[in-house]
């Protein structure tokens, strides 16, 4: 049986299918959008960083926005 690592910290064994992304080995339920959570099918483009995927641009764009949001100072009224 194969392990996988899992960005939640899903260590559970692998018996059936998988997808192999991100130097890392996935139950097909768990490779999942970082930003919509939606799972990303097998044979699917994706968007991805070393350690992130995203189903597709718009999400990854969103993600990167709310990203950058949440790094820049508090703006004074």
């Amino acid at each position: 049986m194969r392990k996988f690592m899992h960005r939640e910290g899903c260590q559970q064994d692998i018996s059936g299918p998988s997808v192999e992304a991100l130097n890392a080995i996935w139950h097909p339920h768990c490779f999942c959008c970082a930003a919509c959570d939606k799972m990303i099918d097998f044979g699917s483009r994706f968007a991805s960083t070393s350690s992130l995927a995203w189903c597709n641009k718009e999400c990854y764009d969103a993600w990167a926005a709310a990203k950058a949001a949440s790094k820049s100072p508090a703006k004074s009224p």
